[in-house]
């Protein structure tokens, strides 16, 4: 116990409070916990391993290098204290423990794996996005998120901004090693829009999600929609707006009215016209006309019976015996004199009424079918008057 008293004396000399061990120069550090470093080993040479474990923890506040770590993780290892021991191995390989003494830390570690698989788990748990804050059962869980626990569960709950936290119960048998990764998903987010008329309806993404004013439409995913707004008698506006991750994006919109429509005049109305008195029109012209040339001709036989008369009663050679067949002659004659006359007559009246008809038809017919035709009156009424002379 003697002999044990000057080590101790020198760890508790070396053991100083960070303030003070910031005033001391970098070299006095180093070098101080240099000689507690040979202090330890040769405490541990002679067995006397709580008071290496002393020294070494000393020699680490001092001055932070992997050999007091990894002395520290094997001196631990043996006294049994396994949970320090693995600490400490952790310690070490965050100061840099060379890659050609990486086999006796990797034993160490399988050592104390061993040792601890009894009655503890080890947990390690991995975050995503790396910046999120970590609590297990209610208290800071910083990186890196690995260690060993004899409790079977852990309440994890993992916050970042911008992102949905995540709420969680971890079970974690004891005697084995559980690895769990958790991703947040980012945050939706929210949207407000305002403007007239009120009541207008908004759309995003063709999806109705409101009328103005639309206070805040939860539930959207962050980046770029497309955003309608639609009112009646009002001219619709679409706009992109880009809704942030897990905050509240406010947009203005204002519809202008529809402008009044230019009055339209209203074009002609025509009537549809059944065809009847256009067919009956053009039967009356043609059949009129018709008769009238057929007329001429009667007229023609007319006038060669009156010259054939005139020949008979002209000729020198009329005797008495040429008296029967003059009179047999001139009855034919005056016959056909006659019935060409009647016939010529017949023809012309009814060709002019014919014609008459089917001309007044044809008038009238385009005078029902054009709406736009506007009647002229002609002064003193109008007539048809044909006068044949023979």
């Amino acid at each position: 116990m003697r002999a044990r008293l000057p080590i101790l004396a020198l760890a508790c000399l070396c053991l100083v409070s960070e303030a003070d061990a910031q005033d001391v120069p970098p070299n006095a550090k180093e070098a101080t916990a240099t000689r507690l470093h040979e202090q330890a080993l040769k405490a541990r040479e002679r067995g006397k391993r709580k008071a290496a474990i002393d020294l070494w923890k000393a020699a680490q506040h001092l001055h932070h290098h992997w050999k007091y770590a990894y002395n520290l993780c094997a001196v631990l290892l043996e006294d049994g204290r396994y949970l320090d021991a693995w600490r400490a191995c952790d310690d070490a390989e965050r100061l840099g423990f060379p890659d050609e003494h990486q086999a006796k830390l990797t034993q160490n570690r399988s050592r104390i794996r061993g040792k601890l698989s009894a009655d503890h788990v080890f947990i390690e748990l991995h975050v995503s996005p790396e910046q999120a804050d970590v609590t297990r059962d209610s208290q800071p869980w910083p990186a890196p998120r690995a260690m060993w626990t004899r409790d079977v569960e852990s309440r994890i709950e993992v916050t970042s901004e911008g992102f949905e936290t995540k709420k969680l119960t971890w079970k974690h048998p004891l005697g084995q090693a559980s690895v769990r990764t958790v991703t947040l998903k980012a945050a939706r987010g929210a949207l407000r829009v305002t403007g007239r008329p009120r009541g207008a309806t908004v759309y995003a993404n063709d999806l109705a999600i409101g009328s103005l004013p639309l206070a805040q439409a939860d539930g959207l995913e962050p980046g770029i929609h497309q955003v309608r707004v639609t009112a009646e008698g009002h001219v619709a506006q679409k706009l992109p707006v880009k809704v942030s991750q897990g905050g509240l994006t406010a947009i203005e919109i204002a519809l202008n009215p529809k402008p009044a429509p230019k009055p339209i005049d209203a074009p002609p109305v025509t009537p549809p016209s059944s065809g009847v008195l256009t067919i009956t029109g053009w039967i009356g012209v043609g059949v009129g006309t018709a008769s009238l040339v057929a007329s001429t001709v009667a007229f023609s036989r007319v006038r060669n019976a009156r010259d054939e008369i005139a020949d008979l009663n002209a000729d020198p050679k009329l005797s008495d015996d040429d008296h029967s067949t003059y009179t047999t002659n001139y009855n034919e004659t005056q016959q056909s004199f006659e019935d060409a006359r009647l016939a010529g007559y017949i023809l012309v009246g009814a060709g002019a009424a014919l014609a008459v008809t089917g001309s007044v038809l044809l008038i009238m017919d385009a005078m029902e079918t054009d709406a736009t035709v506007v009647p002229m009156s002609v002064k003193g009424g109008g007539g048809l008057t044909g006068i044949l002379r023979f």
